[in-house]
């Protein structure tokens, strides 16, 4: 969890080059959306360390803070981790609701740790109001 947690750090100090020593070169990365029916949204499949690092300013669920968020915007806590052998699981959830007093949509993650790098990252936006 040190690895994904030093990856996080990083990206939320919009530092994305030096995440990248964080991840395995060929890494596979997955991310979607998906609704409380398991409806799937916005699906994104990435394959190594290239593709994903220019994806990392735009990505949800890749750092505490949503991109573009204002200053007094949520921010995500870790939350639920799991480590079993090389892969970590948690949650990112958010520490507020939205002013209109619908939540804002927690992530689940789950980062395959290979040589003190991440191997494989997947990322699913828990869409809460579909």
């Amino acid at each position: 969890m040190a690895v994904v947690t030093a990856f996080y750090d990083s990206n939320d100090a919009g530092l994305f080059d030096a995440s990248m020593k964080y991840l395995a070169d060929d890494i596979v990365f997955a991310s979607w959306a998906s609704g409380v029916q398991g409806y799937v949204m916005v699906p994104r499949h990435l394959k190594g360390k290239q593709q994903l690092r220019r994806f990392l300013p735009e990505g949800r669920g890749l750092s505490r803070r949503l991109p573009g968020s204002p200053p007094d915007g949520p921010v995500y806590r870790v939350t639920r981790v799991h480590v079993t052998g090389d892969d970590a699981t948690f949650m990112l959830e958010p520490d507020r609701i939205r002013p209109n007093g619908r939540p804002y949509n927690p992530f689940s993650v789950e980062a395959v740790i290979d040589g003190c790098r991440i191997k494989s990252l997947t990322i699913i936006e828990q869409v809460t109001w579909l």
